[in-house]
């Protein structure tokens, strides 16, 4: 099958239900009454927005996925000259028209509306495979380009507003700080965001004097964006409801763990104690900004400047500089290797198969610098002539040399030899978010949820810096040892002992519920959302197809809640290993931190490694 009807089930649930504009707050009101609360509640209005533009949308793609397969599935067994039945040839092609006419107005609705739909563009953009190309093309966009939700200045003055009252400063004192360099907060402020989130703004600082002088980073939160988003996200459940109930249950939990992001001093508190967790054991490679707890508020958070680029920025611009020094155009070369993954003649490693290839590809790379480049620069520099940057000397005509003059000033990079650039090591940055990860979670019990890319940072050092602890879930002692028995349970593929976690109800599992008790569809949802989303898993199905197949066999009830936001960041960590072509088994990379855990509360397990229970021993 082509990829358009493998990724048609994104186009409907993610680019309708979440990625358009909100629309559940009067899905129960009708008629006149309907118009008139709509033009007195935004999220009415948004409600409706949302239904006018993308229920048709929906309608249209559902039809289709009608007449190639339900209606057979169904047994309507409907004579071809009708005109009704798609084959799968058929069908891709009408998928694919459907994705040419609708991407667009799609695009356009959801920067519109922004919102909780333009954070789920963001998620959504983290796996190539998620979306169809016409989608994910201005999906990926929304990885650097958020639309901001505030007016020039008016960061600052919220920002100074909020600081003064909370520091008991008169408001003389800073009611011109939107307009003025220095005021009683802030002694500069630069006003172009460093960065640009769905609910704010993060703007580079320096603390005035009094305040310590430190330079800082300002995260603030724009006027209402908590009301909208809470309308969308109730949007988003109502339409699942309606159209695809087995998505539902899970977006209920989502939504309890989203709505802790607008609390600004709650983050600031998460930050504090995930320094206090990490920075022991994972400082020499991770950082964590530090929050400046005194001055920040519900909409405002004052914290420490971490440098650096994000991840998949500060990648691209080691690969554009290797490229360069190789003489090539890095455009055309990032575009190669893009075609490449594609084609699937560059076949994607493991995590330490990654880890390998680019330290070989590194050690090359010295050898290179030590043994050609480094002698030729000495050599020439021995011999009179002027040494230029390993970029322009391959990009360079040699005749540009000839009109160098002896006269002219050395350089400081002529002067001393410059290594070529390394590559970042894609394996080792998977190896080191898995491991940190997997601590919060099994070891302290609270973790990150939403690790998506944006929220980490290649800082100069060569540590990653870890930004954005808004969704911070805390999970109990029984919540983390089910897990790491789902852990080895789903590495085991013992089908019966996964069902048993997942729908017994807490301490004993995770409290999920189905009509049937089907342990085959258990066993292959626990596998799709927290290990990896293979065609022995899937079926062969497109992430639609398998969920309303998994629902058609055994619909949900109720959905295992405190599996729900481990799951997402599962799902988050392959979306990025993904984007860097990394095939990645989570539960896999997680078994040593699953049988540490039980190795020290549940010695007994069945499916513990004695070698786990030897180290305990020994240990003991």
């Amino acid at each position: 099958r082509s990829p358009a009807p493998a990724t048609m089930a994104l186009a409907t649930h993610g680019l309708l239900a979440k990625a358009a504009a909100g629309a559940a707050a009067a899905f129960g009101a009708v008629g006149t009454g309907l118009a008139i609360r709509s033009s007195q509640d935004e999220g009415t209005h948004r409600s409706l927005t949302f239904w006018y533009h993308c229920l048709p949308v929906y309608l249209e793609y559902r039809a289709v996925q009608f007449r190639n397969r339900d209606a057979g599935a169904r047994g309507w067994n409907l004579p071809a000259w009708t005109g009704i039945p798609l084959d799968d040839s058929e069908a891709d092609r009408a998928y694919g028209a459907l994705h040419d006419k609708h991407a667009k107005p799609i695009r356009d609705l959801v920067l519109k509306m922004r919102g909780f739909y333009f954070k789920n563009a963001q998620l959504l953009s983290t796996r190539d495979d998620f979306v169809p190309s016409q989608y994910l093309e201005w999906c990926k966009e929304t990885q650097d380009a958020a639309p901001c939700e505030m007016a020039p200045g008016e960061a600052r003055a919220i920002a100074e507003k909020a600081l003064a009252e909370k520091l008991g400063l008169s408001s003389s004192s800073s009611e011109s700080s939107s307009s003025s360099k220095d005021s009683a907060i802030f002694a500069s402020w630069d006003e172009t965001p460093v960065g640009v989130a769905s609910i704010g703004t993060v703007h580079a600082a320096r603390l005035s004097d009094s305040l310590g002088g430190h330079e800082v980073c300002v995260k603030v939160q724009a006027p209402g964006i908590e009301r909208r988003f809470r309308a969308d996200i109730k949007t988003c459940i109502d339409f699942c409801r309606l159209a695809m109930p087995q998505h539902a249950p899970p977006l209920e939990e989502i939504e309890r763990q989203f709505l802790t992001e607008f609390d600004y001093e709650a983050e600031a508190a998460n930050l504090a104690e995930t320094r206090a967790n990490l920075l022991p054991k994972w400082r020499d490679k991770i950082d964590v900004p530090v929050p400046y707890e005194n001055l920040c508020t519900k909409e405002v958070l004052v914290m420490s400047r971490l440098p650096g680029t994000k991840l998949v920025d500060g990648v691209r611009e080691r690969f554009s500089l290797i490229a360069k020094a190789r003489g090539l155009d890095p455009a055309e070369m990032e575009r190669k290797q893009t075609d490449a993954v594609k084609s699937g003649s560059l076949i994607k490693k493991d995590v330490d198969a990654d880890a390998r290839a680019t330290k070989r590809a590194n050690f090359f790379l010295a050898l290179s610098d030590t043994l050609v480049r480094k002698p030729r620069f000495y050599l020439r520099r021995a011999f009179g002539t002027r040494s230029r940057s390993y970029e322009s000397e391959r990009s360079e005509p040699e005749s540009a040399n000839l009109k160098e003059t002896e006269t002219e000033t050395e350089t400081e990079s002529e002067k001393n030899f410059s290594p070529s650039p390394r590559l970042v090591n894609i394996g080792e940055t998977l190896r080191t978010l898995l491991d940190v990860h997997a601590e919060e979670i099994f070891v302290h019990g609270a973790f990150n949820g939403d690790p998506h890319p944006g929220n980490v940072l290649l800082m100069p050092c060569g540590r990653l810096g870890l930004i954005d602890y808004g969704q911070v879930k805390r999970v109990d002692m029984a919540t983390r040892r089910n897990y790491a028995k789902l852990v080895l349970a789903i590495l085991a593929e013992d089908k019966k002992e996964i069902a048993r976690l997942c729908q017994s109800s807490a301490p004993e599992g995770f409290g999920g519920d189905s009509r049937n008790k089907d342990e085959d569809v258990a066993y292959r949802l626990a596998m799709f959302w927290n290990d990896r989303d293979t065609p022995d898993v899937t079926l062969g199905l497109n992430l639609q197809e398998f969920l309303d197949e998994m629902e058609r066999r055994d619909p949900v009830i109720r959905a295992p809640k405190d599996m729900v936001m481990i799951a997402r960041v599962s799902m988050l960590l392959r979306g990025m290993a993904n984007a860097f072509n990394v095939r990645l088994r989570v539960a896999e990379a997680w078994r040593p931190h699953a049988a540490a855990l039980l190795a020290e509360t549940d010695p007994d397990y069945y499916l513990l490694p004695r070698s786990a229970k030897n180290h305990r021993g020994k240990s003991s």
